[in-house]
């Protein structure tokens, strides 16, 4: 536990004595500064105790979330949760998931950028017309993460799945749908 958390014991009570208040553990110098970001990265689950689970409030009733985006809330990948809150607030994203951003130089073991899972969106004019294979193979069937019925969260939604040009029996398809990933061009 980092020197300026102060560990406590929660006291019971009876009906005839109200609740005590519990102390802050934290020091003036741990809230107004870095350190507690930096406790947070080295052990969360000291945090969550307090702060809760998902971070929300817990027991200490204040939500990280009222001060910093992150972390973000449990299901935040799923593209009906970060792809609106992009669509709305891209600037505010991009605050911390560029590889210049102080995010990424703090803690590059927590940084994901969004080109990890978005490697070429939105697709170019072009990406139809040319061997959109060689692409999708780079994915390895993240495809389906926006080309199946998840692709109505997205801010475009013009896009289209496999089928959309490609028949039901083509044996690429299949191979695709079978395993989770692309195939393997031959």
């Amino acid at each position: 536990m980092p020197d300026n958390v102060h560990p406590f014991q929660p006291a019971s009570s009876s009906e005839t004595r109200p609740t005590p208040q519990i102390p802050d553990p934290h020091d003036t110098e741990f809230k107004t500064t870095f350190l507690h970001g930096v406790a947070y990265f080295k052990d969360e689950q000291s945090c969550q105790t307090c702060h809760g689970v998902d971070f929300s409030g817990g027991l200490s009733n204040t939500a990280c979330t009222k001060c910093h985006p992150y972390p973000h809330p449990l299901k935040w990948s799923f593209p009906k949760n970060h792809g609106e809150t992009y669509a709305q607030k891209q600037k505010a994203c991009l605050i911390c998931h560029t590889l210049k951003s102080a995010f990424h130089i703090r803690h590059p073991q927590k940084f994901v950028s969004c080109g990890q899972c978005h490697t070429q969106i939105p697709h170019t004019a072009d990406f139809q017309e040319g061997d959109h294979a060689d692409l999708a193979k780079t994915y390895e069937g993240k495809c389906t993460q926006c080309h199946t019925d998840l692709r109505k969260y997205l801010p475009n939604q013009e896009g289209e799945g496999c089928m959309g040009c490609h028949d039901e029996d083509e044996k690429p398809i299949l191979r695709w749908r079978n395993t989770g990933r692309t195939p393997e061009k031959k």
